[in-house]
């Protein structure tokens, strides 16, 4: 028997937090779950709200240069990359 994960349920961005430089970089990742916490792989659409920056489709974060506080600033939503049965 072989017991695979199920779909995903959750979606976690690492880090959770980042401090940065005006400009200064910073990679993210996001970490998928199934509803029992099993790890399963996740390749994310990425975007910024609020302002702070920038951030391209391999999650690499650039940060403004305007200086201040940009709380959940980073997104991440699941891809859906399957096809459906016809």
């Amino acid at each position: 028997v072989t017991v695979q994960p199920g779909p995903l349920a959750a979606l976690s961005i690492v880090p959770a937090e980042a401090a940065l430089a005006a400009g200064g970089q910073q990679q993210f990742q996001a970490d998928g779950a199934d509803t029992y916490g099993n790890a399963i792989a996740a390749a994310p659409a990425w975007s910024v709200v609020a302002g702070g920056g920038t951030i391209t489709a391999a999650g690499l974060f650039t940060a403004a240069t305007q200086v201040g506080f940009y709380p959940d600033t980073v997104k991440a939503r699941p891809v859906c990359a399957f096809s459906p049965r016809r």
